[in-house]
């Protein structure tokens, strides 16, 4: 194939892959995103792996995947929107594209099948686009546009996912970085990454020390207002505070003493960007020390 680029189609029949006068045809073969069924564009000698190319992931490049919120201990928190950023790298190239499925733990490897988890909003659609393996029907799957992975050294392929209610989600993408020379040289790289979450809602979560200090903390992930259940044995001098992954100190909820009982206390933390912090309660006394994470939308 000529300056080959990884495509999904619309197509339910295998494609070839084309590119003329420098453009990128945005019409390829859907199924390629290494998921249970399907192969690679390597795998199947359509990039690096055929006519003396070489294999997933030994190419000098990489594929990166990140989200915002993001994922913590392999974990989604259901109905939750993340955006995602897939950025496909390698130095001296200058033409990239992705493909990009989340699926659930049933390991269909019927491609006709939907059985696509959560789902899928574009956020750039002058990059990326969504299609299913048939036409109206099998899996969602996210890839480039037509002239959209055109980039030096590097492209980031956004959009969001919405994370379904419940359920194990397996997450496969694949990246590739041509040569664009317009041979048949199987000088393309391919990267391929995959990676499972479970469901964790976060939602109204307890928990109970040494000293019977009991809390609820709601809602997980939260928007604008948080809000707490204390239920303490004496009365405490009380600190709670958010502070970043890296341990800095986002705002301070509450420095005050407490009083012995049942209270509720709610925080506006509508100045709180968006991200997942560490919600600490710690008394002066040093025997309340709570720690846990918070997901602000």
């Amino acid at each position: 194939m000529n300056k080959k680029l990884l495509v999904l189609s619309l197509l339910s029949a295998p494609a070839i892959i084309l590119f003329t006068s420098g453009t990128l045809n945005s019409y390829g073969q859907s199924g390629m995103t290494g998921s249970p069924g399907e192969y690679t564009c390597s795998v199947n000698g359509c990039h690096g792996a055929g006519s003396g190319g070489v294999a997933n992931n030994t190419g000098p490049g990489s594929l990166v995947i990140s989200t915002n919120p993001a994922f913590i201990n392999n974990e989604y928190v259901p109905g939750t929107t993340y955006h995602v950023s897939v950025v496909v790298s390698e130095s001296g190239r200058q033409l990239f594209g992705f493909s990009f499925e989340a699926l659930d733990n049933s390991g269909s490897t019927n491609l006709n099948t939907d059985n696509t988890a959560g789902s899928i909003a574009i956020t750039d659609a002058t990059h990326t686009q969504k299609t299913m393996y048939n036409y109206f029907s099998g899996r969602t799957n996210v890839m480039h546009t037509k002239n959209g992975g055109f980039s030096q050294n590097a492209m980031s392929f956004n959009f969001d996912w919405v994370a379904p209610t419940s359920g194990t989600v397996n997450m496969y993408a694949v990246g590739l970085a041509t040569d664009y020379n317009g041979t048949n040289s199987g000088g393309d790289n391919v990267y391929n990454k995959s990676f499972k979450l479970t469901a964790n809602s976060g939602v109204g979560l307890s928990a109970i020390d040494v000293n019977n200090f009991s809390v609820q903390i709601f809602p997980n992930p939260v928007n604008d207002v948080l809000s707490l259940k204390l239920n303490l044995l004496s009365e405490k001098q009380l600190s709670v505070a958010l502070y970043s992954l890296e341990g800095k100190l986002s705002k301070t909820l509450l420095n005050q003493k407490v009083p012995e009982g049942l209270i509720n206390q709610s925080f506006s933390i509508n100045d709180i960007s968006q991200g997942v912090y560490l919600l600490k309660i710690v008394s002066a006394d040093g025997e309340i020390n709570h720690t846990q994470k918070i997901i602000v939308k």
